[in-house]
């Protein structure tokens, strides 16, 4: 992914409708608030793991079949997470829920007995299963 490396100070990345199979490079931009990088070809989201500003991620509809299990803990900020379309095993789907985000998208995915029980999620106030199989 040849980004230019001066854009230091770029606070809002859209990459969404490339063949992009890794964001590994994504993480050079340390003040990125909003990143769209959906609809591209990336099987997980870990190079992300740097961006204490990001506020919103939006990786739906990639092939994702693994979520970075402590993300909050590098992402503090994270609050809005998109993983529509993508392959999330439950393992993947409970480490996505326990990660104390305020909105979580997870739309057109096989969910049927993917969501553990819904006791400790106390900062999750929105939750988008539209689509997918309950």
């Amino acid at each position: 992914m040849p980004l230019c490396t001066a854009l230091t100070e770029l606070k809002h990345l859209d990459l969404s409708h490339n063949s992009i199979a890794s964001f590994a490079l994504v993480n050079r931009y340390t003040k990125l608030v909003t990143l769209d990088a959906s609809y591209n070809k990336a099987q997980e989201f870990s190079g992300i793991n740097t961006l204490s500003s990001l506020v919103y991620a939006d990786f739906s509809y990639n092939e994702i079949t693994k979520a970075y299990p402590k993300l909050y803990l590098t992402t503090p900020s994270l609050r809005v997470l998109k993983l529509s379309g993508n392959s999330l095993s439950a393992a993947e789907i409970k480490n996505v829920l326990a990660n104390g985000y305020r909105s979580l998208w997870l739309c057109d995915m096989d969910l049927k007995d993917k969501i553990p029980a819904m006791t400790s999620y106390g900062s999750l106030k929105e939750l988008y299963v539209n689509g997918s199989t309950l």
